[in-house]
């Protein structure tokens, strides 16, 4: 399944897959002999599904050829807005993975607004590449917490994730103003 999951991204110019790092050597293998574009990736996620993993455990020595590292917010962080401890993490992940894109995941359909902007503030003074709306296993992203996550990105990208399987959702949360998608369904959306 993965394989062609992978020929298929490859095929199609989809940027790439996010995968657990123990899958990470299979994605290599996937893709050995393929011309990934400058502009695809291998992507792992870390701290899935609830971020609460102790810091040791999301920095993982990946391999040299992951490109991107989408990790999973510590959910108790954002929600109590502890800007020291956020911070901390952040920074730490940013200096550890410095040549890979950093995603944050806020999961924020489990954020009320005031805990999103507080996500996107400090994503942004730790240097996040990319916030990532979230996983899809919690919830969908709705219109209301996309408007916000966009309004307060600052110099972030926001992809918007979870929730995105027709062509006329992936249309609206770019009008909202998403500048990456994310879907599980991403290769039934290219039929």
């Amino acid at each position: 399944i993965l394989r062609s999951m992978v020929n298929t991204s490859l095929e199609t110019g989809y940027r790439g897959i996010c995968v657990f790092p123990e899958m990470a050597e299979m994605m290599l293998d996937c893709v050995a002999g393929s011309m990934l574009d400058a502009d695809q990736c291998i992507s792992v996620v870390v701290g899935f599904p609830f971020g609460v993993d102790a810091l040791e455990r999301k920095l993982r020595t990946l391999p040299w050829f992951v490109t991107d590292v989408d990790v999973v917010a510590n959910l108790q962080y954002l929600k109590s807005r502890n800007f020291s401890a956020t911070l901390t993490e952040l920074q730490v992940l940013r200096a550890f993975y410095t040549k890979k894109t950093l995603k944050v995941i806020i999961e924020s359909e489990l954020l009320d607004v005031a805990s999103i902007k507080f996500a996107c503030e400090v994503c942004n003074v730790a240097g996040v590449d990319v916030i990532k709306s979230c996983s899809g296993f919690h919830d969908t992203v709705t219109d209301e917490k996309l408007r916000v996550m966009v309004e307060y990105k600052g110099r972030c990208q926001i992809k918007a994730s979870g929730g995105v399987k027709t062509v006329e959702r992936a249309m609206e949360v770019l009008e909202i103003g998403a500048d990456v998608l994310g879907s599980s369904a991403m290769l039934d959306l290219d039929k």
